[in-house]
């Protein structure tokens, strides 16, 4: 399943671990309000697509989406 997490503090950072260690899923979009923010975010995860939480829903590979605010 492809994952998009939308915030970038803590949270995100502990979803996106367990995503990356234990789960068959991908993580492949990294949204934030500050676009600096989630690309950086995007960058240490090894995620190429970032941008705000309504990009989100213009991606149609998208299957879930983990609020982490």
């Amino acid at each position: 399943m492809n994952v998009a997490i939308i915030g970038t503090g803590l949270q995100a950072n502990r979803r996106c671990s367990a995503i990356q260690k234990f789960s068959d899923d991908t993580i492949t979009f990294v949204a934030s309000n500050n676009k600096e923010r989630a690309q950086s975010f995007a960058n240490s995860i090894g995620v190429k697509k970032f941008g705000n939480w309504q990009d989100v829903v213009k991606f149609n590979d998208i299957d879930a989406a983990i609020i982490c605010t």
